[in-house]
């Protein structure tokens, strides 16, 4: 499973928000973050969308721990897995 490349960063759009990866300098639309009220200025979709744009990042970290660590942490592995689309 490979997730699309490059850094992911959250941008507004209109009264939503975008993910978008700048592979290359070209900006790929990962995801859209819907407002769940739209008469909130930002509420929570921009926590949502931060969150999102973190995703690579965060796995890559977790990745990164040796083996022996990671499976001191069942909530780390379940995270992965997650990521990873892989059903416990």
């Amino acid at each position: 499973m490979a997730h699309t490349p490059g850094e992911w960063e959250c941008q507004r759009n209109d009264a939503d928000f975008v993910i978008v990866s700048q592979e290359q300098h070209v900006p790929i639309l990962v995801a859209t973050v819907f407002q769940s009220d739209p008469s909130d200025d930002i509420g929570n979709g921009l926590d949502n969308a931060n969150l999102i744009a973190a995703a690579p990042c965060l796995l890559e970290a977790l990745e990164g721990f040796p083996a022996s660590v990671i499976r001191e942490y069942p909530d780390a592995l379940r995270a992965i897995a997650k990521a990873k689309g892989i059903q416990p």
